[in-house]
């Protein structure tokens, strides 16, 4: 079978597409043919920081399973699942579905878990309690914009489960948000007074894609007893500058929980979990059509995943990068 590698750590020069041996599945295991991939920020981040002799890329995909392990009875050859494993819902395509796991996976695990999932790292006012409650439909979010169809689902998300959300984004994408049911735009380079005006008050939730720079900015738009969850490799990367955010005046931090994780570092057992909760809660909304993948309007080809990641890296796409096999 074909694989994307990565020989060295760098740029995207880097690429190799190779011949590779078929895995050997495990008893719990399914082998997928893939129709699609979507590149993400940590694909980005593992090119880059990668020291071995080879890294096959990606993590998620759609496909037609063709052999399952001897204890798999979920699953027959020929279905439709996702990654880590979902059914195809009846409203996508099988190569839109790409674009699926991960930001429902990130999403539904950050803001909506009934589960007390501990981030990859927290920060907590004096007395404060590890488990966050979910975000309800009486509290507001505000979702700052992404390039990768991150903010695009947690929009859809919310607006779903009943919350009233804000965007931060340029001009552009003003009509794009309002079209999936945001309540109120911000212009991203004053959100803060903007947010101010629209509410009157603080928001009780903030999806931080942003980084740690912008923590200070996040922290003035949180109501007391608010939430600050940043998410991806680029947060649980840069602990160093999160590290210093304890050292902030305490009145700064005063009943307000501030979290960073990202997916693909949760153990197993919790992605199976978070898996199992998006399938019984997201995939429903999916099936009704009220929420729909976010794609770039381009799809690369295999071949292509040099362009692809250029076009990642300079973040002039919006939403999800899709990469198919050139036979497709």
């Amino acid at each position: 079978m074909k694989a994307i590698l990565v020989t060295k750590s760098a740029g995207p020069d880097e690429f190799q597409i190779q011949e590779v041996p078929i895995p050997d599945l495990k008893g719990d295991e399914v082998l997928i043919k893939v129709k699609a991939t979507a590149v993400n920020g940590s694909d980005l981040i593992e090119r880059k920081r990668f020291s071995g002799e080879s890294l096959c890329m990606g993590i998620e995909c759609s496909g037609t399973i063709e052999k399952i392990g001897e204890n798999v009875q979920k699953w027959n050859i020929n279905d439709e699942p996702e990654l880590q494993v979902f059914p195809l819902p009846s409203t996508t395509t099988l190569e839109s579905a790409a674009c699926l796991p991960y930001a429902a996976c990130t999403v539904w695990s950050e803001l909506f878990t009934t589960s007390e999932l501990s981030p990859f790292t927290f920060w907590l006012p004096k007395d404060g309690d590890i488990f966050r409650p979910r975000l309800s439909a009486s509290e507001t979010l505000l979702v700052h914009d992404d390039s990768n169809g991150i903010a695009s689902f947690a929009i859809q998300l919310a607006k779903c489960e009943g919350v009233t959300t804000f965007v931060t984004s340029s001009e552009d994408r003003r009509k794009h948000y309002g079209d999936l049911g945001v309540y109120k735009w911000v212009d991203y380079n004053d959100f803060v007074a903007q947010e101010g005006k629209a509410l009157g008050q603080g928001v009780d939730v903030i999806l931080n894609v942003l980084g740690p720079g912008h923590f200070q900015r996040n922290l003035s738009c949180l109501n007391k007893g608010g939430r600050l969850i940043s998410i991806g490799d680029f947060c649980t990367n840069n602990m160093d500058s999160f590290g210093r955010l304890p050292k902030l005046a305490d009145d700064s931090l005063s009943r307000k929980l501030i979290g960073a994780a990202a997916f693909r570092h949760r153990s197993r057992v919790s992605k199976e979990l978070i898996v199992k909760e998006v399938q019984d809660n997201v995939w429903p909304h999916i099936e009704k059509g009220m929420l729909k993948p976010s794609f770039h309007s381009k799809i690369f080809t295999f071949s292509e995943v040099k362009e692809a990641h250029q076009l990642m890296e300079s973040g002039q796409h919006f939403g999800k990068i899709l990469l198919v096999p050139d036979d497709a």
